[in-house]
This record gives structure tokens, C-alpha cells and sequence, in this order.
């Protein structure tokens, strides 16, 4: 469902940025940015031939309460916009039904861009809505052409959703992406409508990585033990490394000495999570985080080493793993991720480029295997 929104007297701020309601004093700086050719066609609106027509979307902008002015403090000039939408075809779309949330939609002036301070703007909004007023879920739409606002979701969290036609001002549609982001303090389950345009893994909000405690103990016993008896001659079945390199009988051992906190005899710190299945409230899998690349690990082993327990395996969990891997990578300050996989790895090498992975090279092995490295921008 379409959550209530009302921005009047609300102000949010950013290091650069202050997020507060338009007013009639914007009328020339919205203007100003409005009036340039490709700012508003970039997001489905003709630019603004004359004042008139900026005068009018001012008016719709302070009555309908719903858009922010973005504000550069250092000239105290409003930059842009950010809308707090309604969600078009709110009685199709069965997955929303019990949750609550809206699209956002952004415009930023041309002389901006390329500094950082749209996905500045929608991350301080993004956390309004979640954090302040308990929305479940945000929706946010762009076209096929528009690579800044790709990076900007992909940068904010968003998840590709549906593929589907824009209707837009310019006399003409658009095709383009409609990505989600779910509230990260929140459980939320989707069953998915529509499924002719549905782009999303279907695992997307099963599952969640979870730290290690007394609390999983049962759940890593579990799964530990089928991953163990499992038979395999592929050199790669028991991944990531972290998890295999003590005996985890020995629980209390285990869970002390799961992460490398200080760097020492060529190991780096790192950050080992388990994928939890929220519903069956079992370990399907772990991944682990080097904090930071040696030189071994820039050549060979990369930032993320992941593995799903066999009973799991081929149910489309590893992309999801990975994508949450990059988010816990974020916070971490990682903007670069590495990732590397046998060629012969179809299933890793798929997971990898969807999760926007580049091929930089490929290495040839001693044991005569093609080793691939991606890097992922995030």
C-alpha cells in the first residue's frame, strides 16, 4: 500500500545537503536548473522553456507536500529535487498489499553531478523513511539509458525488480528498470505478482547474514555436519575457508577464533557471516570479508569468498548471498570489491556478474585452470 507522506517542517541534513520543503523563494533556482536541456528529459519531463511552467510545478510542489528541495549549503542554492511518489498500479501489485511504502524520484542541476551528493540526498532519505517513519519498502524507477541514476540505486541498496514500459511527458514511452529496497530493520517476505516482468532472484528477502553466536549453535551443527559428509572431488565444495578451519564441535573455540581481528602470518582481518533462511530458520550457507587485499589476495583470492551447503545449492541463493556480502562490504568502506572464480565455475561466474561484476583478466594456474577476476564497483 501507498504510506501517508507529508513533508511540511520537515528537514533533513547531510554534510553537504539540507533536504527541507520547497517554497516560493526557490522560484529561480529551481528555474535555473529546470530550464537546462537534459536535466528534465532524463527523468521523463520536457526542460522548462519559460518561468511560467517552473512557477506551476512550484505550486504542485508545495501543495502536494510530498517533494524535498534539495539545498547545497555551501551557496545555500536549491540543486534539485527528491519525490516521495505514490507507487503507479498500488491494486496489481498483490506483494505490497500488507506492507507500506511509496517510489522516490530525483532530479539534480547538470553542474552537480558527478559529485556524489544525489546518492548523498536519497541515502538521508532513504533513512527518513525507514528510520523515522517505518516505511517497509521503497520503490524507485529509471530508464534504460540513464546510467547516473543506475549507480545512484545501485550505490542507495536498490534492487532491480521489474522491467517495465514508462509512460512519460515527452510524447513517447520509455523503457526502463523498477528496483526495491526493503527496510533493513524489518523481516519482509515478498510473494511476487506479475511474473512476466519480474527481473528480481526469487530468493530476495529469505534470507539474511547473521554473525555467529550461542544463539545459531544448532543451526551451524546442522549444517556443518551435512557439508562435512559430503562426498565431492570439486576442490572448491567446502568454501568459504573460514568456516572449514576449525573444528566446530569445539563451539566456544569456534566461535573466538571465527574472524581474523589482527593481520598476522599473511592473514588479513576479515568477517565471516552465516546466510540464514528466515522462514526454515536454518544456515544455508556463509560467506567471508577480507577487510582489506595482501598480494596474494589482489592476484588470487579477492575480497569475498562465499559457499552454500549442498542440499542448498542450485536454488538461486548464491547471488542473494552476494549481493547482502557487498552491502556489509559498504559498510565496511569497501568501493571496490574483487572477486574471483574458476572459469570452469559457471555458477559462481554467473552469480558474480549479476551482481555487476567487470572481468579484468584471467590467470593461468599451475594446475592448468583459467582463474577469472571481477571487479565489483559498489
Amino acid at each position: 500500500m501507498n504510506a501517508k507522506i507529508d513533508v511540511t517542517n520537515i528537514e533533513i541534513e547531510t554534510s553537504r545537503l539540507l533536504l527541507r520543503p520547497f517554497n516560493l523563494n526557490d522560484l529561480d533556482d529551481l528555474f535555473e536548473y529546470a530550464s537546462v536541456p537534459g536535466v528534465g528529459e532524463c527523468a521523463g519531463w520536457p526542460h522548462h522553456e519559460d518561468k511560467g511552467i517552473t512557477y506551476k510545478r512550484l505550486e504542485k510542489f508545495i501543495e502536494e507536500k510530498k517533494t524535498f528541495a534539495i539545498v547545497y549549503k555551501e551557496n545555500n542554492k536549491v540543486i534539485g529535487s527528491l519525490g516521495v511518489e505514490e507507487y503507479d498500479a498500488e491494486d496489481k501489485l498483490s506483494e505490497f498489499f500488507n506492507y507500506n511504502g511509496r517510489s522516490i524520484g530525483y532530479v539534480l542541476a547538470k553542474d552537480y553531478w558527478g559529485k556524489g551528493l544525489m546518492t548523498e540526498a536519497v541515502k538521508a532519505c532513504i533513512k527518513y523513511l525507514f528510520d523515522e517513519l517505518d516505511y517497509d519498502f521503497l520503490l524507485c524507477g529509471r530508464f534504460d539509458f540513464n546510467e547516473r541514476s543506475k549507480r545512484v540505486q545501485e550505490k542507495c541498496g536498490f534492487v532491480p525488480y521489474r522491467r517495465i514500459i514508462f509512460d512519460t511527458h515527452l510524447d513517447k514511452t520509455e523503457p526502463g528498470i523498477l528496483s526495491i529496497l526493503t527496510n533493513p530493520n524489518k523481516t519482509i517476505r515478498f510473494e511476487f505478482s506479475h511474473p512476466e516482468t519480474l527481473i528480481i532472484n526469487k530468493a530476495y528477502g529469505t534470507i539474511k547474514l547473521v554473525k555467529l553466536s550461542k544463539e545459531y549453535q544448532k543451526q551451524l551443527f546442522e549444517m556443518m555436519d551435512e557439508w562435512c559428509n559430503h562426498e565431492s572431488d570439486d576442490k572448491d565444495d567446502r568454501t568459504p575457508y573460514a568456516i572449514f578451519k576449525n573444528d566446530y564441535h569445539n563451539f566456544e573455540y569456534y566461535l573466538n577464533n571465527l574472524d581474523i581481528k589482527e593481520p598476522k602470518d599473511g592473514k588479513v582481518p576479515d568477517s565471516t557471516f552465516f546466510a540464514l533462511d528466515v522462514e526454515r530458520n536454518i544456515f544455508i550457507g556463509a560467506v567471508n570479508i577480507r577487510h582489506y587485499l595482501n598480494e596474494h589476495l589482489l592476484q588470487y583470492g579477492g575480497h569475498i569468498g562465499d559457499g552454500i551447503r549442498p542440499s542448498e545449492r542450485g536454488k538461486g541463493y548464491g547471488k542473494e548471498i552476494i549481493r547482502l556480502a557487498l552491502h556489509e562490504c559498504r559498510k565496511l568502506g569497501i568501493n571496490k570489491v574483487l572477486m574471483t572464480c574458476d572459469k570452469s565455475n559457471i555458477g559462481s561466474m554467473k552469480t558474480i556478474i549479476y551482481n555487476s561484476g567487470v572481468l579484468e583478466n584471467e590467470i593461468e594456474m599451475e594446475d592448468g585452470e583459467i582463474l577469472q577476476r571481477y571487479w565489483i564497483t559498489i
